[in-house]
């Protein structure tokens, strides 16, 4: 008999709400604490993990959860792949050094040759700290959220949590300052916590597009009243005022990418069905947000959206891509090397010096090349065949989950938030905001919200 505590909301049970808290708060934390990518801040991601395991066991039997997790071919994929990560650490620690033999840089090998393997130990523990978290939000979404209704509040909270930090960048960008968190100075573009400017805009391209998703189901569907929509509204506003102020090129051109989607979506499923006092208000509306946006974005940042832009079309569409091509290949020669399980979590930066050409060693030590830009060759090259296979098979059951043929419920919702999943795993071809814990949490969490969404109907 499953006991849970109901608050004074009927539908929402008091347990699942405290499980939403919990899950919302890690991801909240690794958002605000440079979006999780400092190693100094990562081990409270896992005390939370484990937090939100605790809640997730206390509300329900044991036995029952149990049950529930067995039959879930992404429980299984999560403990193999969490389990190739541990051995990787387990047998981590080698070591540079020159074999006069063949004359060239080599690493010695591991402690147990036929077990997977990563170069650093402290740097093998760092993806532990990024997939348990994850797979964690993942699995408590698909058996612990037992209603719509509980997911729609997850996605709510989310959404507010985002739009916080929005708040806070928008603040810290108007002020002018050079240091994050008017504290720490930065060489180099940031936006409210991410370090880097791209993290940041993919970020809060999520949350626009969750944002987008809610107002839909709010407006198709009548829930809410005035004010949710009013505030849901606002979140809209200011994630893609966040968008733009991070200054990142390509989701500035994918969250108007959204907007287009989202107004042919508005003229085709909802202009028509409602009355033509209702259309023009809705229209005139649309008009009036979509021009205090760009008046904002213009009047604070217009010139420096302006350097980025023509610092794209100088290089082209396919300049970025050119540029880190060499890295593309460097990651490739490591994974035929190593084609089963990889060479460890960020054994790409440590040996892509000794299989790029000689002409590319000085780009290896500048700042970013420490990644491949391109998350899926570099999950490739560090995980292997059988670690991003087992990524896979855990995406592609909540995609398919996601993407039955009947959207019952909250097509809107649906939709935009697959597009921004889909924009950002797209996105990842080219950047790497799958090297951020905090988008990473946010990108699961809404795949695996909308999976659970589908499997309710």
């Amino acid at each position: 008999m499953r006991s849970v505590v109901h608050s004074n909301r009927p539908g929402i049970p008091l347990a699942e709400k405290l499980l939403v808290g919990v899950m919302v708060a890690l991801i909240a934390y690794a958002s605000w604490a440079r979006g999780g990518t400092s190693s100094g801040y990562q081990p409270p991601m896992a005390f939370l993990a484990v937090a939100a395991w605790l809640v997730f066991f206390a509300v329900s039997p044991v036995a029952a959860r149990l049950r529930s997790l067995l039959k879930d071919p992404v429980f299984y994929a999560a403990v193999l792949f969490l389990i190739l990560l541990g051995i990787q650490w387990f047998n981590s620690g080698r070591t540079l050094l020159y074999d006069y033999n063949v004359h060239k840089w080599i690493y010695t090998p591991p402690r147990i040759d036929w077990l997977p393997s990563a170069i650093d130990s402290r740097e093998a523990l760092e993806m532990l700290l990024w997939f348990f978290p994850a797979f964690t939000i993942v699995l408590c979404i698909r058996h612990g959220l037992e209603s719509r209704r509980s997911v729609r509040f997850f996605f709510i909270a989310l959404l507010a949590s985002a739009c916080l930090l929005a708040l806070f960048g928008i603040a810290q960008f108007l002020s002018g300052t050079s240091s994050i968190y008017w504290r720490y100075p930065l060489p180099c573009r940031f936006f409210a916590s991410f370090g880097y400017q791209n993290h940041g805009a993919a970020f809060f391209f999520l949350s626009f597009c969750l944002a987008i998703g809610l107002a839909f189901h709010a407006l198709f569907r009548g829930v809410g009243g005035l004010l949710r929509t009013s505030l849901l509204v606002l979140a809209l506003l200011v994630t893609l005022a966040a968008t733009h102020l991070s200054l990142s090129r390509g989701m500035v051109i994918l969250s108007w990418t959204a907007i287009a989607v989202a107004g042919t979506y508005l003229g085709v499923f909802y202009l028509r069905e409602v009355s033509p006092a209702v259309r023009i208000n809705l229209v005139a509306g649309t008009i009036a947000i979509t021009m205090t946006a760009c008046y904002f974005i213009i009047s604070t940042a217009g010139s420096k959206l302006d350097d980025e832009m023509r610092v794209f079309k100088e290089r082209g569409l396919l300049g970025d891509f050119d540029i880190r091509w060499w890295q593309i290949q460097g990651a490739t020669a490591i994974w035929k090397d190593h084609p089963w399980f990889g060479v460890g979590g960020w054994g790409y930066r440590h040996l892509s010096p000794i299989y790029v050409d000689r002409q590319h060693w000085a780009f290896t030590k500048e700042i970013g090349r420490g990644n491949v830009h391109n998350d899926i060759i570099q999950f490739l090259a560090e995980f292997g065949a059988i670690g991003l296979g087992l990524l896979i098979l855990a995406v592609s059951v909540m995609l398919r989950e996601s993407l039955r043929s009947r959207w019952r419920h909250s097509p809107g919702l649906m939709l935009f938030i697959l597009v921004g999943i889909g924009s950002v795993f797209l996105y990842s071809m080219v950047d790497i905001p799958f090297r951020c814990p905090a988008i990473m949490f946010s990108w699961f969490a809404m795949l695996a919200g909308i999976s659970r969404y589908q499997r309710l109907g």
